[in-house]
């Protein structure tokens, strides 16, 4: 009377299947392997503190060769003084 709802093959199967298919699923869940963000979060805050000091200290040193390259460019000037 009512219409058949379709499963997926390992739970119509035999009880070996279903038996093996929940076993790998609680597996899955019960790993204890950890992800990538509880292996690596303790290094986040200060990986970020240390690439902003590093990009601080890069930003300065163009900064100052660019400064200096400047000042060059206007001693030499173009021969008028």
């Amino acid at each position: 009377m009512g219409a058949a709802i379709p499963t997926h093959p390992a739970f119509t199967c035999c009880e070996s299947n279903r038996r093996r298919t929940l076993l790998f699923v609680a597996a899955r869940f019960n790993d204890s392997s950890e992800s990538f963000m509880e292996r690596y979060s303790d290094l986040l805050y200060p990986g970020a503190a240390a690439l902003s000091i590093i990009g601080s200290v890069l930003v300065g040193l163009y900064t100052r060769v660019a400064q200096v390259a400047l000042q060059k460019a206007g001693e030499t000037g173009n021969g008028d003084s």
